[in-house]
């Protein structure tokens, strides 16, 4: 509308409404889009977490199978040893039966 002095005055010019309208839309738009990316990334830590419980179980595993295997190695080392023990102690008293076996 004019008035006297041949301005336009329209309401929405000088109202802060149009303004604070626009600001909450936008506002409204960045909180969900801010909230997609909070499930996408609350998405992604579950499944990070589902594979970190995964590899958890998987290492505990491997680590009591490396312990057995560890434990039945040293069994074997062992009994190696002592049939070592054992030839040596039986080359030893053919030695002292048989004259002339050649030394080790």
């Amino acid at each position: 509308a004019l008035h006297g002095r041949g301005q336009i005055t329209d309401a929405r010019r000088f109202s802060p409404l149009p303004d604070l309208v626009e600001q909450v839309e936008s506002l409204q738009s960045l909180w969900n889009h801010k909230q997609g990316e909070v499930e996408q990334a609350d998405e992604k830590n579950k499944s990070l977490q589902k594979l970190n419980q995964s590899l958890s179980v998987t290492l505990n595993q491997q680590r009591k199978e490396l312990h057995q295997l560890q434990v039945e190695l040293d069994k074997e080392r062992f009994s190696a040893q002592e049939k070592v023990k054992t030839l040596l102690t039986e080359i030893q008293m053919l030695r002292t039966q048989i004259p002339g076996v050649i030394k080790l």
